[in-house]
């Protein structure tokens, strides 16, 4: 009877160590696209954009997240969450590397399109949280799982 308490309590309790780390990973998304987006327009300047390019410039990132999201998702069924957050999270850091070595214009647009492919890891790792999740500790994630994009 003891054993049986014990059990369920373990499986109402939300694991945060389970899940910290995605959440970490959507904050460093996020913080990187807030602080990319106000100095992309001025970035883009350097290399004699006009205002559409700029335009064009800030769609490419939700463009390619759109596009990327569902592939991500496929991807993840197929071969676990875990590697394609961390691949996505490599290729962020190289997305990043790209924005900031860039030296033309159309290797800010490169730039952006593998920021934007691999930031649609956010709805991976919304689905690496809902797998850890219990119908119990489901209202606990949904309010934690806004802190990401509250503290961005």
């Amino acid at each position: 009877m003891a054993a049986d308490i014990s059990k369920n309590n373990s499986e109402e309790k939300l694991g945060f160590k389970r899940i910290l780390p995605i959440f970490i990973i959507v904050l460093i998304d996020l913080l990187g696209l807030t602080v990319i987006i106000p100095l992309m327009p001025l970035y883009a300047t350097k290399f004699q954009a006009d205002a559409f390019t700029i335009g064009l410039l800030g769609a490419t990132y939700p463009m390619f997240q759109f596009i990327g999201a569902p592939l991500l998702g496929c991807i993840s069924d197929r071969y676990g969450r875990k590697p394609v957050l961390i691949v996505s999270q490599l290729s962020t850091f190289i997305g990043f590397l790209v924005l900031g070595f860039a030296n033309a214009l159309w290797i800010l647009f490169l730039a952006r399109l593998i920021d934007g492919i691999s930031g649609a890891n956010i709805s991976t790792a919304q689905a690496a949280i809902s797998d850890n999740t219990t119908a119990k500790t489901v209202p606990i994630v949904s309010g934690c799982s806004a802190l990401p994009l509250g503290s961005a």
